[in-house]
């Protein structure tokens, strides 16, 4: 397997399409075997995927990324865990030994159930209830398209002056 993660310095890069640096790291079974650092010029989203793919990529890791970039890689057979921080390689030997620590069996159920999900779902509307509504689903492994008319999100929230029941600053 060959994992990849874009760096900032020696942390996970809080966004996968800036990334200039990329960690490089090919495992067998529960040991990394290689590990090295190269650069990514590609600052177009495709052809960031086309290199990844290239480098034979099984796992990007990374920070904050798009549904466009994740839809890309997906579709290359890349599997994707987004919103990591912290330090790349202190992750990366984490992953590995939470991944040796368990069974095969249950190796194998982790790998599935995180594999692209099963369906897609639209949730209209970014008010406080949308969010919620959105996360819930993209946690229990949707696809989530979350759309709102407006600029902002929030929906009437960010208007209110105090909130109910506390009475506090709502901003």
């Amino acid at each position: 397997m060959i994992i990849a993660m874009p760096l900032f310095g020696s942390e996970v890069s809080p966004r996968f399409d800036c990334a200039v640096q990329f960690l490089i790291a090919r495992v067998e079974g529960d040991r990394i075997v290689e590990l090295k650092q190269t650069g990514m010029e590609e600052s177009n989203p495709i052809q960031r995927a086309k290199k990844l793919a290239d480098w034979k990529v099984n796992k990007l890791i990374c920070g904050g990324i798009d549904g466009f970039c994740t839809r890309i890689l997906t579709g290359m057979g890349i599997e994707v865990i987004p919103w990591v921080t912290g330090n790349a390689q202190e992750f990366l030997e984490k992953q590995i030994a939470e991944l040796s620590n368990s069974s095969k069996e249950k190796a194998f159920f982790m790998e599935d159930s995180k594999s692209s999900p099963t369906a897609a779902v639209m949730v209209v509307g970014a008010g406080i209830s949308g969010i919620q509504t959105a996360l819930d689903l993209a946690n229990s492994g949707f696809l989530v398209y979350l759309a709102e008319r407006s600029s902002g999100i929030g929906g009437i929230m960010p208007q209110l002056d105090k909130t109910f029941p506390t009475n506090e600053c709502s901003l």
